[in-house]
């Protein structure tokens, strides 16, 4: 997805991420997937999801834009497992 042209000066992108992950010294890290983030000059983020609208700094989340999957890795990223009847006893 292309970002959004913007003509405030002070955002340097605004765009859909795939996923934000938050960490913040001492705590385990949480991520929200799937909203629309804004990044501003000054390190402050925005980020709007359907569940809940929060902004946090630009040094305790880390934004990825896209996934990147590599078409040869992806078979071996996902294994599909069947069921096994149980043997009858002798």
């Amino acid at each position: 997805m292309k970002a959004k042209e913007v003509s405030d000066p002070n955002i340097i992108k605004k765009a859909h991420a795939m996923r934000v992950i938050f960490f913040y010294p001492g705590e385990e890290g949480t991520c929200v997937d799937h909203a629309e983030v804004t990044l501003y000059a000054n390190g402050i983020v925005h980020i709007v999801t359907q569940q809940e609208e929060t902004t946090a700094h630009l040094q305790n989340c880390e934004i990825l834009w896209h996934y990147k999957v590599d078409k040869d890795d992806r078979a071996s990223k996902v294994h599909l497992l069947t069921a096994r009847a149980p043997q009858a006893e002798l």
